[in-house]
């Protein structure tokens, strides 16, 4: 659902009949169910047009309310988000889905995808940092691999051979190659870069500034692309002594820096995220019915684990409930079914 600016305020009629502005194609939804009052600012409200089955913002039962970005409207069957702008929901890489609010954050790396400038991708856990890493190799073109190396999860006296490789035998000319000659024309993706030690951040900004040294046994400089995903600012990772100020500098001139947003702040993906897990996780790809009630809960759930926890969850119900015929509301873990949502008249539900 958008809400627009408009110079001239016009109502927007929602309902089963054609003519309605927003036709929704649902028994459940009445012909004349609801109207949407846009306003100058962008805002605007939402009046129950004495519809059979009632309406619903954020789970409470309506006769009218003021609506903005994020609420999830209710009319009988049918469930939609407010957003900003027209959102179409789409595949924008490898696995990554979502509309515009994702797109717009992206759009920095699909433009300078076929460059060689480094990245940063920051991020509450969960949202998907790698998958975004994993798609900004993929638009790049690049021939060489992609490989992920987590900084914080490798002991520091193996950082710089996991890296940079090292001599073996005593013998300057036989080496173990690192992921930087490994990924050579690829991508690296560095997680929690602050783990590693300063010089070590030296080390890798020299690889980033100027080709860096060469691996031992390389014949020439690693080209690989670095990108950086973390969960905090690099800028605060500064402040705090654990990143190396010249690598904050560095990106900043040289590269790009995005913070992905998280899940709650893009509830409009919410649905469509879940149904597409759906079909990928399901056997053979099977068609499973979906309650509007778990759909409902599921765009007022806060989200605080992100799309791992949607992932998590579409897994659960599918292992235990995926042999049901029909997924409703009653198959969410408790979390979800606290949100408190206004019942709708049971007499009433299936009047048109």
């Amino acid at each position: 659902m958008q809400l627009t600016a408009d110079a001239d305020p016009r109502d927007l009629s929602l309902g089963r009949d054609p003519a309605c502005d927003v036709c929704i194609a649902s028994k459940q939804v009445s012909r004349r169910h609801a109207v949407i009052t846009q306003g100058t600012t962008g805002r605007g409200r939402i009046t129950d047009l004495e519809s059979s089955n009632g309406t619903r913002v954020n789970g409470r039962r309506v006769a009218t309310a003021e609506l903005q970005r994020g609420d999830v409207i209710r009319l009988g069957s049918w469930v939609g988000v407010v957003t900003e702008s027209p959102s179409p929901f789409e595949e924008l890489g490898p696995g990554l889905f979502g509309g515009a609010t994702l797109q717009a954050v992206l759009a920095p790396l699909k433009q300078g995808a076929q460059s060689s400038m480094p990245v940063v991708i920051e991020g509450e856990s969960g949202t998907g940092k790698q998958t975004v890493a994993r798609s900004l190799h993929a638009w790049s073109g690049r021939k060489g691999g992609f490989a992920a190396f987590d900084c914080g999860a490798t002991p520091t006296a193996r950082v710089e051979v996991e890296l940079f490789g090292q001599p073996t035998d005593g013998f300057h000319d036989a080496s173990v190659g690192g992921l930087l000659s490994g990924t050579a024309s690829g991508t690296l993706m560095l997680n929690q870069v602050s783990a590693l030690s300063l010089g070590v951040q030296a080390r890798l900004l020299d690889v980033m500034t100027r080709g860096g040294v060469h691996p031992i046994g390389a014949a020439a400089p690693s080209d690989a692309r670095i990108v950086i995903t973390t969960q905090e600012s690099l800028a605060s990772g500064v402040r705090d002594g654990r990143v190396h100020q010249e690598l904050l500098a560095h990106v900043h001139i040289a590269g790009a820096s995005v913070r992905l947003p998280p899940l709650r702040q893009r509830r409009e993906d919410v649905a469509g995220i879940f149904l597409q897990l759906l079909r990928g996780l399901s056997e053979r790809g099977r068609n499973l019915e979906i309650s509007p009630d778990l759909i409902e809960k599921l765009c007022l759930h806060t989200w605080p684990f992100n799309v791992r926890e949607l992932v998590g969850l579409t897994r659960r119900i599918l292992t235990l409930h995926g042999d049901e015929p029909l997924l409703s509301e009653q198959h969410l873990p408790d979390r979800f079914t606290a949100v408190a949502t206004d019942p709708f008249p049971s007499e009433e539900r299936n009047k048109a």
